[in-house]
């Protein structure tokens, strides 16, 4: 595996924040100016956060930890839960290289650091790797015909 390291992002890291926000566009379609915006107003400190993982320097994927997640928009009894892994991307040309395992054991890291007894996600398509890296499903639902599964992590 390659070199990498982290970088919480901050607010003025303007060029990490486009690049996520390319990411999110590409894989989810979320507007640019959406995610730019997000995450320039995030506080100095606690919640939310992103993190940006380099290897050999180069960005390669990016999660944050989130107090409010769309699936709260859906069904408003998830309110109760938090905060939230979300919007855990690696670029194409990286997956499956175990970078993904590695952010979000960081993220955990700083969670933990931070005080929090447990955190939350929801997935569609990586409720595998989750499982791997201690997981647990509370609940399964459907929304817009994609099998959805809320999985939260005891820290």
């Amino acid at each position: 595996m390659s070199l990498y390291s982290f970088i919480k992002v901050e607010k003025e890291d303007l060029n990490l924040i486009k690049t996520i926000a390319k990411w999110y566009s590409s894989e989810w379609n979320i507007a640019e100016e959406t995610t730019v915006q997000q995450i320039t107003n995030f506080p100095a400190a606690g919640l939310p956060f992103q993190v940006i993982m380099k290897a050999d320097n180069i960005p390669v994927a990016t999660a944050g930890l989130y107090n409010h997640v769309k699936l709260v928009d859906f069904d408003s009894r998830f309110s109760k839960y938090g905060p939230w892994l979300a919007l855990v991307y690696t670029t194409t040309e990286n997956r499956n290289k175990g970078y993904g395992t590695l952010l979000c054991k960081h993220i955990e890291e700083i969670s933990c650091h931070s005080g929090l007894k447990k955190i939350y996600l929801y997935t569609s398509t990586a409720e595998k790797l989750y499982r791997h890296l201690g997981w647990e499903e509370v609940e399964r639902l459907a929304i817009q015909g994609r099998e959805i599964v809320v999985m939260k992590k005891e820290l």
